[in-house]
């Protein structure tokens, strides 16, 4: 990875534990908020369903709860919650409230840019699913994830 060397506390952290593939989000260049941190979204293994395969990631990192700023150069695991389609749009509100606050208090008297937005939305799963690999063909796994974001 070409911005390998910006993670390189993080990536200490991530070797420790018992994991070989991790889906993570790094924090590097678009905000200041928490650079050279990664964020654990879940681990590549097929056996296990999500609520599993969480509770395994939580014995190993600390959870980053969400309304608080993250610290630089660490690995967090991302919290995960259930709620109701109203409940997380409440939620989604108050993070685009953050957002606001966030983006006027670190950048003022500079205009309002989305791309340094902290929260750009959720990464949602069914908790019982198990983690999906994407198919190149129909009997070969693809090296390459996909991602989707709800926003």
């Amino acid at each position: 990875m070409s911005i390998g060397s910006e993670f390189t506390e993080a990536v200490d952290e991530l070797s420790k534990s018992p994991f070989d593939w991790l889906v993570c989000e790094a924090l590097s260049r678009r905000h200041p908020i928490g650079q050279g941190s990664l964020f654990v979204i879940d681990w590549m293994t097929p056996d296990m369903t999500m609520i599993e395969r969480h509770q395994s990631l939580r014995d190993w990192f600390p959870t980053h709860e969400w309304k608080v700023l993250p610290s630089e150069n660490r690995a967090y695991l991302i919290q995960q919650f259930e709620d109701s389609d109203d409940g997380l749009l409440d939620r989604w509100k108050e993070m685009q409230a953050m957002n606001l606050w966030l983006t006027t208090d670190i950048y003022k008297n500079q205009p309002i840019d989305k791309t340094l937005e902290f929260y750009e939305g959720f990464v949602a799963t069914d908790k019982h699913s198990k983690y999906q690999f994407q198919l190149q063909s129909p009997d070969r796994t693809t090296t390459k994830i996909q991602k989707y974001r709800f926003c």
